[in-house]
């Protein structure tokens, strides 16, 4: 038995376009990762689970598809069949943003624009990776090895040096 889109977000079967809205609006913001900072992977799921009942309902041909079908009827087309295999691709947390826009309540704690910063710091550089040539072998490269290494850096304080 395939998940019910549906109940992911907590909505009838003859639900309108509006109606299927709100339940989005309600259900990730209630599942959103950042608000479940306790329970993080099972938020990430449901959170994955919502966004994509959401692309299925709110596109009538996939909802057609998936009230005849089912999920895995939507997922796996019966052979023969002029469906192309469903798979949601999308970003959860894009259409997260894009569906909240302006009025995202998590909106600073997503800002793109403040990677990078710490609060009120300016701007901060990011480190250069530290890069180190190991010499080895063709075997220990196939067989795998460990190898300690000690990397020099300079560490500065809080006062700059």
């Amino acid at each position: 038995m395939g998940r019910d889109y549906y109940q992911t977000l907590g909505v009838s079967r003859n639900v309108n376009f509006d109606e299927l809205r709100a339940g989005y609006a309600r259900c990730s913001m209630k599942w959103h990762p950042q608000k479940n900072t306790m329970a993080r992977a099972e938020a990430e799921q449901r959170f994955r689970d919502i966004a994509e009942a959401f692309d299925v309902l709110s596109d009538p041909l996939r909802r057609q598809r998936y009230d005849e079908l089912g999920e895995r009827g939507l997922k796996f087309p019966p052979p023969g069949s002029a469906f192309e295999p469903y798979q949601y691709v999308g970003d959860p947390f894009a259409l997260f943003l894009s569906f909240f826009s302006d009025s995202n309540p998590l909106k600073a704690a997503c800002d793109v624009s403040l990677d990078g910063c710490a609060p009120g710091i300016l701007a901060k550089e990011f480190e250069k990776a530290i890069e180190i040539e190991v010499p080895c072998s063709l075997a220990e490269m196939q067989e795998g090895t460990t190898r300690r290494l000690t990397a020099e850096r300079i560490r500065l304080g809080p006062k700059g040096g």
